[in-house]
């Protein structure tokens, strides 16, 4: 199966990643079964393929977004037939200048 190659084709994909960037940590997405959760994991991927093209086409290179989506920050999960969007959160440790 392929995916169309326009984000319009991914509106409620989109609405997902826009409930998840409003949340603290991100959503969990509740699918039928296993192998839609699987499937929707991978529109969901693609769909970030795909934004990111489009940025690269809209934003010139210096700009932060050129190349890049504001969905990166996501780390897709999938748990059986549920789907996570967690936001990725970074702990960095302690440093010392050497």
């Amino acid at each position: 199966m392929s995916f169309s190659k326009s984000t319009l084709a991914y509106p409620d994909i989109k609405d997902y990643f826009e409930q998840a960037m409003e949340s603290d940590r991100g959503i969990k997405i509740i699918c039928a079964d296993q192998k839609a959760a699987t499937m929707y994991k991978h529109r969901i991927n693609y769909f970030r393929v795909l934004h990111r093209k489009d940025n690269q086409k809209l934003y010139p290179e210096d700009h932060a977004l050129h190349g890049r989506s504001p969905y990166d920050i996501f780390v897709v999960k999938q748990q059986g037939h549920e789907i996570l969007l967690e936001k990725m959160i970074l702990n960095p440790m302690k440093t010392e200048v050497l």
